[in-house]
C-alpha cells in the first residue's frame, strides 16, 4: 500500500496511507504524490484513491441538449415602432398587391388595341389583341400575387413577433 503526501497551501503534506487520507478529508482536486509517481497529480486522477470521493465518482456529466435543426437566432422581439413599421408595412403591401392584381386581370381581358374601319359604306370597330397588352398583363398578376404572398408573410411575422414580445 502506497504512501501519499498532499500538497496543501503551498505546504508538503504527509505521509499518509489512504485511511489516513480519509481523516485528513482529502477532496478530488487535492494535488497527491507517492513513491512511483512522476509528478503531483490530482487526487480523483489516482485510481487507489477515487473510492474516497463517491459524490464526485458517481456525479454523471451535466446533460446537454441536443442541437436543433438549422440556425438558431437569439435576436430579441423588436418592440414599439419597429414592430408597428412591419404591420404597416404588411398591410400597404396587400392593398398594393390587390391594386396589381387587378390591372394584371384588367390588361388580360381587354382587347387591346380597337379602331374604326370602314368598309363597304359602313364603319364598325375592329379590335385587335395586342401581344404587349398579353405580357403587361401576366406580369402585373404574377407580381401581385408575388406581393400579396410576400405581404401575408410579414403579418405571420407580425403575428409571431408581437407574441415573442409579450
Amino acid at each position: 500500500m502506497n504512501k501519499y503526501f498532499i500538497a496543501r497551501n503551498g505546504q508538503k503534506l504527509g505521509p499518509y496511507s489512504v485511511d489516513e487520507l480519509r481523516q485528513q478529508n482529502l477532496t478530488a482536486n487535492d494535488m497527491v504524490w507517492a513513491k512511483g509517481m512522476s509528478d503531483w497529480t490530482q487526487a480523483r486522477h489516482v485510481p487507489e484513491l477515487t473510492g474516497l470521493f463517491p459524490a464526485q465518482a458517481s456525479t454523471p456529466p451535466p446533460h446537454q441538449a441536443p442541437p436543433q435543426n438549422g440556425p438558431q437566432y437569439s435576436s430579441p422581439a423588436p418592440k414599439g415602432p419597429k414592430l408597428v413599421g412591419l404591420l404597416v408595412m404588411s398591410i400597404m403591401g396587400i392593398i398594393g398587391s390587390l391594386f396589381q392584381i387587378g390591372f394584371g386581370i384588367a390588361y388580360l381581358s381587354s382587347d387591346g388595341r380597337s379602331y374604326w374601319s370602314y368598309e363597304n359604306d359602313c364603319w364598325y370597330q375592329e379590335s385587335q389583341l395586342d401581344t404587349a397588352y398579353q405580357v403587361g398583363g401576366t406580369v402585373a398578376l404574377i407580381f401581385g400575387i408575388f406581393l400579396l404572398v410576400m405581404s401575408i408573410m410579414g403579418i405571420v411575422a407580425f403575428s409571431k413577433r408581437a407574441r415573442m414580445a409579450r
